[in-house]
């Protein structure tokens, strides 16, 4: 019979990059708690990672923890884990934002407890074997992963509970297998845990069973006395024993050699096949989902990993200013955090808040490399989505415009006095997994509508197939000096299959954007319908409730309610939208009078304790005009979208100057 070494793992970390408002509280009533009966207690080995942020909170308002660590530390009872230091997704960071990471929480970790780490933890087994180099940089000897990761099959078993050696590009580095099905479960007897490790056990071998802990389940067995008296049974068995990774490398040099594809925890895999619909089955020989695959199936992760790999290079090309360099690196890294960039069933990428926060990091990073060089108002056309196709960057000192060909769309407003993202509304899933549009709900998307699809619209209930929203437009024309963007679309309308086509020219300044329609009738019957140009526009506040709006209505001032639906049929020919809490202004003024419908937008957000609540997500507001065009006709159609920010101190600015 071999031996059993268990290799428990307790895992400090953060849903977000922020620390939660109640973690003095979670302190004081479960970690210490856990810290003391671990320091009362030297036969309970068991290793800790602890987020950066965790870690620095714990050295300005704990410090005393520091010394009782380090004393456990020192009588080898417990080995503290590397990883990241705002827990990011590692395989979508640059190679130098890998190595950033770790160091940063390495130097800590140094500081704090005086022995480097030698292992790293990966948050939800984010794996890719491209990390290997980052980790040979970095001093990083083995990591933790899911156990499902490894490849399985007939002709070349791999032990998954010994320890593996993976290479890339002659690199290597050592794997310890994660079996969290194996987590000892509340209820359970500690016997029966114990012999069901007397079964890993086989003759000639030393195994290792390794499983994380979060601190609340880890709580809830210390409450029930599961660990006083599994250590008790564990001092008299000769088969099981707790161990620390690296005390058992050094112990076992056996490795097995295996190749590790790219892949992810199934806990997170299961929801990477369909937007917010779990499936069991996700790991097979042709299917191995990844991280990436969730910028694949959820539009709004894309998003945030377009911006996150674009302010990396921002930073990377920046020249000079070593601090200012600095202080936009940190706020990047506190954006690479994992959490807004999957989703695992609640909060994730389907938490407007903390898309929100991570949003405001990133434009604060540019704030400050705007700082660091003479910034100058500039136009770009490059593949900034990484979707094969051109998007176009248009950059002021105010505000910046992004727009994309899916759609013809302005798909991110970024709003530099305030730095959030106007235009980050998502279209998720409501209870039911059905999705809310069939288009990606930002701004100056464009619809041709009949009566019912009109109806279903201002009702929101639309479900119908979309003529131009869903569709790809072609660039005709793009001009960086003058920021102009021409681009035209195809498509069908109605019953009858009419062929029609748009031509749509932006037109973008330090004032707003300027958008010019011309629709014509392709067909040969006449075209009666709806022309409208639909915006989403998503306040940074938790509720929306900071929107103010008032339109001109035939000559008239209008205020209108922003917390319930508004319809207007015709006479608008105003229309001013206002973020009280910011103070910035949006002002539309089509060219001629149209119709008006503006309501809240809300989808479902589900909570920790599995119930839904109601999420805002934008104020959906839409232009439309009655078009009646006989065949081989046109019309036009002009919408003038005008930004005003906050005037900047001028005070601040002459001493900035001095």
């Amino acid at each position: 019979m071999g031996v059993v070494h268990i290799g428990f793992v307790l895992v400090f970390s953060l849903s977000g990059s922020e620390l939660p408002e109640n973690i003095e509280e979670l302190y004081q009533t479960k970690y210490k708690k856990i810290l003391s009966f671990l320091y009362r207690h030297p036969e309970m080995r068991i290793s800790l990672f602890v987020s950066g942020r965790i870690l620095e909170w714990i050295e300005k308002k704990h410090d005393e923890i520091i010394s009782i660590c380090s004393e456990m530390i020192d009588r080898r009872q417990i080995e503290v884990l590397g990883g990241g230091y705002y827990e990011p997704a590692f395989p979508l960071l640059l190679p130098a934002d890998r190595s950033a990471q770790i160091e940063a929480l390495t130097t800590s970790i140094r500081k704090a407890a005086g022995k480097k780490p030698r292992g790293v933890y990966l948050t939800e087994s984010l794996w890719d074997p491209s990390l290997i180099s980052s980790f040979n940089t970095c001093g990083i000897e083995y990591t933790l992963l899911d156990s499902r990761l490894i490849p399985q099959n007939g002709f070349r078993p791999v032990s998954v509970f010994s320890p593996l050696v993976v290479e890339e590009m002659g690199k290597t580095t050592t794997v310890i297998p994660l079996h969290q099905s194996s987590l000892p479960r509340s209820g359970q007897a500690p016997s029966e845990y114990l012999e069901f490790t007397h079964t890993i056990a086989s003759s000639g071998d030393s195994s290792i069973l390794a499983c994380v802990f979060t601190p609340r389940y880890f709580y809830t067995l210390l409450e029930e006395g599961w660990f006083e008296r599994f250590t008790e049974l564990l001092a008299k068995d000769d088969i099981t024993s707790l161990t620390l990774p690296q005390r058992y490398l050094k112990q076992y040099r056996a490795r097995f050699s295996a190749y590790i594809p790219a892949g992810c925890m199934s806990e997170a895999a299961i929801w990477t096949l369909e937007p917010f619909i779990p499936h069991t089955r996700v790991f097979s020989e042709s299917m191995r989902p990844t991280v990436k695959d969730f910028l694949t199936v959820y539009p709004e992760a894309r998003s945030l990993y377009s911006r996150m790999i674009y302010v990396s290079m921002l930073i990377n090309q920046c020249r000079g200013d070593k601090l200012r360099k600095k202080a936009a690196r940190e706020e990047l890294h506190a954006a690479q955090h994992f959490a807004p960039y999957i989703y695992k069933g609640k909060g994730g990428i389907s938490d407007r808040v903390l898309r929100g926060r991570t949003y405001r990091r990133l434009l604060n990073a540019e704030k400050i490399l705007r700082e660091a060089f003479d910034f100058k108002e500039n136009a770009g056309a490059f593949d900034f989505t990484m979707s094969g196709r051109r998007d176009f960057l248009c950059c002021f000192e105010a505000f910046n415009a992004f727009f994309t060909l899916q759609g013809g769309l302005l798909f991110e407003l970024d709003i530099m006095s305030n730095a959030a993202n106007y235009c980050a509304a998502a279209r998720h899933c409501a209870k039911d997994g059905s999705a809310y549009a069939l288009y990606e709900k930002k701004m100056f998307i464009d619809h041709l509508w009949d009566y019912d699809d009109f109806k279903s619209f201002t009702s929101a209930s639309y479900t119908g197939v979309p003529v131009f929203a869903a569709s790809e437009y072609k660039e005709l024309a793009f001009d960086r000096i003058k920021k102009e963007i021409r681009l035209t679309v195809s498509g069908v309308w109605g019953k009858d299959r009419l062929p029609v086509t748009l031509k749509k020219n932006y037109s973008v300044s330090e004032n707003g954007v300027i958008c010019q329609y011309i629709l014509k009738n392709e067909g040969g019957q006449p075209l009666k319908a709806k022309f409208a140009v639909e915006h989403n526009i998503s306040l940074p506040s938790i509720d929306g409730k900071s929107l103010n709006a008032e339109a001109v209505v035939c000559d008239a001032r209008d205020t209108l309610c922003t917390e319930s639906t508004y319809i207007r049929q015709s006479g608008i020919s105003f229309v001013q939208l206002t973020d009280t809490a910011s103070e910035v202004n949006f002002i539309f003024e089509p060219n001629e009078s149209c119709g008006f419908y503006l309501t809240p937008f809300y989808t479902d957000l589900q909570t920790e304790d599995g119930s839904f609540v109601k999420q805002y997500e934008a104020h959906t507001c839409a232009f439309y005009w009655d078009v009646d065009l006989l065949s081989g006709m046109e019309t036009e159609k002009i919408l003038n979208f005008t930004i005003k920010t906050p005037k900047k101190d001028t005070v601040a600015k002459k001493t900035k100057k001095r």
